[in-house]
């Protein structure tokens, strides 16, 4: 049997599988995407989901869980890539651990079907890792109306940066996003976003935080402007 995840530390979470139940019909395929979400010991976290065949950007969103009664969760939108009026997205879902692998973790709710537009039930398979460190930082400027989001653990590093330029039309062409992993010591990227940097993305976001979460406070200035520290 595995060991139980500290669920009051950070956690990485790689989703294994996905049903949704369309008008009474439950559709089982094959997970089309390759979705990683960090989460910090505080509740934050970032969700980072691209297609994987064609390495399109299906979803990313960034905020914080709010517990609700019997072991519901509503995951808060603070920052997401399909809308800018967050307050109107609907995500919450009830989770239970597997029967006898306790880094599994089963997950049933209801949020958008991307396939039908609509909201629908799904049930999903989540598989946890304990890493030895997880840091979620967060930097906003009012002027700009710019929010910009870096999840960070031992293996991954994942990012959403959104410029107020698209805001007034929703469009995805002020939107960043990024995945990638560390493999055998060497930074690999995974998905990108927009890709069009033939598989390079830019050395801002590319840089790994050297930072160690217990020396850290409340803010810290990195890349010449102002985070807030999440984790």
């Amino acid at each position: 049997m595995a060991l139980e995840l500290d669920r009051n530390s950070g956690f990485v979470s790689l989703r294994r599988s996905l049903i949704w139940y369309t008008e009474g019909q439950t559709q089982i395929a094959p997970d089309a995407d390759v979705v990683v979400i960090v989460s910090s010991k505080t509740g934050y976290f970032v969700d980072v989901r691209f297609l994987k065949e064609s390495g399109e950007l299906e979803w990313a969103f960034a905020g914080y869980k709010e517990n609700r009664k019997n072991q519901e969760t509503r995951f808060v939108h603070l920052i997401d890539s399909r809308t800018i009026d967050v307050s109107q997205v609907e995500d919450i879902g009830i989770s239970s651990q597997h029967p006898t692998d306790l880094t599994l973790t089963y997950e049933r709710g209801r949020m958008l079907n991307p396939g039908t537009s609509k909201l629908e039930d799904f049930e999903e398979l989540w598989s946890d890792e304990q890493p030895q460190s997880v840091l979620i930082l967060r930097s906003q400027n009012e002027n700009t109306a710019t929010q910009e989001w870096i999840a960070q653990s031992d293996t991954w590093q994942i990012g959403i940066i959104r410029t107020g330029k698209g805001v007034e039309n929703n469009s995805l062409t002020d939107l960043k996003v990024w995945m990638y992993t560390r493999m055998h010591n060497e930074l690999v990227v995974k998905h990108i976003f927009p890709d069009d940097t033939n598989g390079e993305i830019s050395a801002h976001e590319f840089k790994v935080i050297r930072l160690e979460t217990t020396e850290l406070g409340p803010q810290i200035e990195w890349e010449g402007k102002v985070w807030e520290v999440l984790s």
